[in-house]
């Protein structure tokens, strides 16, 4: 006996020393607070009792002491003593100790000696122990009591057994316990966590039946197991039977029937027991908060969510890190990236946890708000301060699938270089960023990640293949679809199963291919490998069609898609667009109205700009204003309407037409040679803040190109330019070609050569054809020493010039009076390029330096020229003839006319038949030598010929007439002359401008052989993912 006291004692003092009394207040947990020892009871029965009552004394001071103890474990001196035990471990290990060291000292332990220890291990999660203990109990032959079995069922209720839990209420009958209200609400509550609410129904009857009273803690629990278990009524049913004894809801009431609410969908539901929480002056908590912005989120009311976020944040509630994740969540689905990033700050700043989940959605946050360089320096930092490599490989995925969200493709393949080389390489960051390239039309670059994750030994998967397959059906290459085939048998020869998303993707490839024969081919193959086709693929299809010109096929499949519930916005989209380029205006229209009346006038931008292209296809230009007048009418409607919160309308409802929706007006106008309107769409999407595309910018310089509207293609490409749109070597062509056509002395001897330059700079190396326009703006300036420099730039350059270049250099030889230099061009040109072009582009050279010879008064050598070209089959134009007579017109050499006259009346080129100005020239030549016998014939053949005369013509011959001293004869051309004029005295003098050498009109035909810029390229009709995979 003195020895059992003594070793109690020192277990006792051990247990004081160890776990100190503290004063702080603590919680007390459902049914495990034992009843503690009275001093003076134990010190009543000294001998017997005191021997087995003090180590349960001890035991059951470590277990009141186990809180305090976690108070005070934040203490640094306290941690520092006991830091080879620290925490709650402590309590369980000093207390299993314990009870060793009483059944080594052959003291046996009673029910509540192992009371003790179970509470001890189960505040300490110690689960396995406490199971063990009860295991004991039962083979020691203890008796259990009513508490044992509450510790039992709050044991199992934690473990979520509930089937166990079950089995101590029948345990308690079989010996003979009468269950208590803890032992009760212990099982109830095990129920709840699994939903199981028929028993716990039971229960809460059985509870009545043995006249225990449910406290509001059993009520709360049978509550939320009928919610958990979708019996809402039966929850509801029950909370007017609280208020019915007199037990009044609480915070925890409310959580549990929002709860409910939110398992089952119920937004009305969440809303209404949330409202019915506050009028009943019941202040929310964290917990509540949870489930209503869970309810919200998974509803997809992001707007709800936020302001509900907002109310926690203004109550200062305390809330887990998941309730400001789904905040995160919500600012990321709508769009805003920086109010994301804010409340992400607000949680570092107010020290609240965060998770990877949090890291994951900032970093999302920071891609979407087009910080992609501060985003990767935040990964970085995330990635130093994370040690799980779960943990990381998660941050790099997020990373990777924000790239491809937002079309990062090239930050997408530096953090799949940096992720295999730390080991952190995944499928899913390779098959996403395989995925990105596919999305940016990176084909080349998507073949190379999957070279690379063959290199690092990682194993292709279907969704790798799939996004192979999605870089061809995306790719502009014109073999694209080849590749699709091969992607199709390398799967079958891996044995990979082709499964929806392949052939879709397959299909998608060879229709925009054009291949629609393939890819009929590809869908019937589908069918018979049993692969269910969905709307996506349906759509696919209905595309091929569309780019075969089978609309027939296209609208037949519609028709049998929409008597089924896959029809969607986006088959109406496909099938509109197929119609569009099937040239059946008619049916988009017919499409567009069956849409808007199936979705309740809930189209998106996707659709609206589908029909716009389909009538721009058509030329349809008035119904596609419109349209678009009505897209803008009910984007102002839509928004007022998010703005009251009347409605269930969402931004993307509010389709305010976009870069693509204008690019299809202006398509639409310049189909019908409207450039004014070309320009006024233009002009219009730039006064709306909307950036101009390359497409659009294709569309609209080919619009003004067409209409010969030099000056205004200038100008819109300095805006284009000012906007950012890239431009590339053909619209710096075009643009220098149009500086060139243009009358403007500014834009031929200036812009057009700062152009030049611009494209150096902008790291575009001049071809021949840029090299051929600014030669010719030189010769048009009459500047030759300016346009041998850019030869010689050519020759450093190593570009061979061709009869076009040496064209214009001999042109510009005829301002400067050289003709020897232009003698000396034209037989170089003659020895470098002697048979380039065809004999009917031959005769440009020639005429360039028959145009020099005669404006230099070199006529005779002109007429040598003249005479070689017919020996070398060349036959001369209008030009060659009118260049010849103008240099004979000045000198009076009427006879040398006359013989141009004849041979061009003898040419067997309808076209080159004598024209008024040749008669008109030779009038002029026998008016100098004073032969007006000879004009009046010319005049005569002019009016057998029925060409018409100039008003030149009728002062040639009035002047010819006068100075033969004919005056009868000169006053009748005088009567001519003055009834064509409005003024009868203005009668001028004809004196033909040598230094006018070239006609306007045919100056410009010339420019259009020589040097038509390579024609600028017009994408398809943009589209926004009416395909995404």
């Amino acid at each position: 006996v003195k020895i059992a006291l003594i070793y109690t004692t020192l277990i006792y003092l051990s247990c004081l020393v160890l776990f100190p009394s503290s004063n702080a207040s603590e919680s007390k947990p459902l049914g495990m607070r034992p009843q503690p020892f009275s001093m003076q009871s134990s010190r009543s029965n000294r001998f017997g009792i005191r021997r087995q009552m003090k180590p349960n004394y001890a035991l059951n001071g470590l277990s009141r002491s186990v809180n305090a103890f976690s108070t005070r474990i934040e203490n640094e001196e306290f941690v520092g003593k006991y830091a080879p035990v620290a925490g709650k471990t402590a309590a369980w290990v000093r207390a299993l100790e314990l009870f060793e060291a009483m059944k080594n000292a052959g003291i046996s332990p009673d029910t509540r000696t192992i009371n003790d220890v179970m509470t001890i291990c189960l505040r300490c999660g110690r689960k396995d122990e406490v199971k063990r203990m009860y295991s004991l109990m039962q083979d020691e032959k203890v008796e259990a009591d009513s508490r044992t079995l509450s510790i039992m069922a709050g044991i199992y209720g934690k473990s979520k057994e509930w089937e166990n839990a079950l089995t101590v209420m029948d345990d308690a009958v079989r010996l003979g316990i009468k269950p208590d209200l803890i032992l009760f609400t212990n099982i109830i509550s095990a129920c709840a966590k699994e939903g199981q609410w028929s028993h716990a129904l039971d229960l809460l009857a059985r509870m009545q039946d043995l006249n225990v009273t449910p406290t509001k803690i059993s009520y709360n629990a049978a509550i939320h197991a009928c919610c958990k278990g979708r019996q809402m009524k039966k929850g509801e049913k029950l909370v007017q039977e609280m208020k019915g004894n007199g037990i009044q809801p609480d915070v925890v009431t409310y959580t549990s029937l929002i709860a409910g609410h939110m398992w089952q969908k119920d937004i009305k539901g969440v809303i209404g027991a949330f409202k019915d929480m506050q009028r009943d002056g019941i202040s929310p908590n964290g917990h509540t908060y949870s489930s209503v912005l869970t309810a919200f989120t998974r509803a997809g009311l992001w707007r709800s969510a936020l302001d509900a976020y907002a109310t926690l944040l203004e109550q200062r509630i305390t809330a887990s890190t998941m309730v400001h994740n789904m905040a995160l969540t919500s600012h990321l689905k709508l769009g805003e990236w920086v109010a994301a990033v804010t409340a992400y700050t607000r949680m570092r700043n107010q020290r609240i946890d965060q998770d990877t989940t949090s890291h994951c959605l900032a970093l999302e946050a920071y891609f979407g708000g087009g910080q992609s360089q501060q985003a990767l320096r935040f990964m970085h930092q995330v990635l130093e301060n994370e040690d799980k490599d779960e943990a990381k490989q998660r941050v790099f995925e997020t990373a990777v699938r924000s790239c491809q969200r937002h079309g990062l493709w090239q930050e997408a393949l530096g953090l799949v270089k940096e992720s295999v080389a730390g080991g952190f390489s995944t499928q899913y960051i390779f098959n996403t960023a395989i995925a990105a390239c596919a999305k940016t039309r990176q084909m080349q670059h998507a073949f190379d990640l999957y070279d690379l994750m063959k290199e690092t030994k990682i194993k292709p998967t279907a969704a790798t293949f799939n996004g192979l397959m999605a870089s061809t059906a995306q790719s502009q290459a014109q073999r694209g679809w080849e590749v699709a085939l091969e992607i199709e048998r390398d799967m079958l020869s891996q044995s990979q199963n082709l499964d929806q998303v392949t052939y879709t993707g397959l299909i998608t490839a060879l229709g925009r291919a054009g291949r629609w024969q393939r890819a009929e081919k590809a869908y019937l193959r589908m069918i018979e490998n049993g692969v269910q086709p969905n709307h996506v693929t349906y759509s696919a299809m209905i595309s091929a069609w569309g780019n075969g010109n089978k609309w027939e096929r296209a609208i037949d499949m519609f028709s049998k898609l929409e008597n089924t519930t896959d029809v969607n916005e986006i088959s109406y989209s496909c099938v509109i667009s197929a119609m569009g380029k099937c040239g059946q205006w008619e049916k988009v229209l017919e499409l567009y109205s069956q849409c808007d009346e199936r979705l309740h006038s809930k189209l998106s931008l996707t659709t609206y700009n589908a029909v716009l292209s389909g009538l721009a296809r058509n030329s349809r230009l008035d119904e596609a204003v419109d349209l678009v007048a009505k897209m803008h009418d009910r984007s102002r409607q839509i928004g007022a309407a998010i703005a009251n919160k009347v409605g269930n309308y969402s931004i993307q409802h509010a389709a305010s037409p976009n870069a693509v929706s204008y690019g299809a007006l202006i398509e639409a106008a310049d189909s019908r040679g409207n450039w004014e309107m070309c320009l006024s769409f233009y002009n219009e999407m730039r006064e709306k803040g909307i950036r101009s595309t390359i497409g659009i910018a294709n569309r609209l310089l080919r619009a003004l190109f067409s209409q010969r509207r030099w000056s205004q293609a200038v100008h819109v490409f300095d805006k284009l330019t000012e906007d950012s749109v890239p431009m590339d070597r053909y619209k710096y062509s075009a643009v220098i070609s149009a500086c060139v056509r243009s009358k403007d002395s500014y834009l031929v001897s200036v812009k057009a050569h700062n152009l030049f330059r611009d494209m150096r700079k902008n790291n575009i190396v001049p071809r021949i054809v840029e090299f051929g326009a600014i030669i010719h703006a030189c010769a048009k300036e009459k500047n030759l020493q300016r346009a041998l420099l850019y030869f010689e730039e050519m020759a450093n350059d190593q570009i061979s010039p061709n009869q076009a270049i040496f064209t214009s250099l001999i042109k510009a030889c005829a301002h400067d009076q050289e003709w020897e230099k232009a003698l000396e061009l034209f037989n170089e040109m003659e020895n470098v390029a002697p048979e380039e072009v065809d004999l009917e582009r031959r005769v440009l050279p020639y005429n360039a330096l028959i145009t020099t010879l005669t404006n230099c008064r070199q006529r005779h050598r002109a007429m040598k020229v003249f005479d070689e070209m017919k020996a070398k089959n060349i036959m001369p134009d209008k030009v060659t003839y009118d260049r010849l007579a103008q240099g004979f017109e000045v000198t009076g050499e009427w006879e040398v006319i006359l013989r141009l006259i004849d041979d061009m009346h003898k040419s067997s080129d309808h076209e080159v038949s004598a024209s008024a100005l040749m008669y008109q020239r030779a009038i002029s030549a026998c008016q100098v030598k004073g032969k007006w016998e000879q004009a009046l014939e010319f005049y005569e053949t002019m009016i057998e010929k029925d060409l018409k005369p100039r008003e030149a013509t009728y002062l040639a011959l009035y002047d010819a007439c006068l100075n033969a001293k004919k005056p009868e004869v000169a006053a009748q051309f005088y009567n001519v002359l003055k009834q064509s004029t409005e003024d009868d005295i203005a009668v001028k003098r004809f004196e033909p401008d040598m230094n006018q050498i070239f006609d306007d009109g045919e100056d410009e035909a010339e420019f259009d052989d020589l040097y038509d810029p390579e024609p600028i390229e017009i994408d398809e009709f943009e589209t926004e993912g009416t395909l995404g995979m």
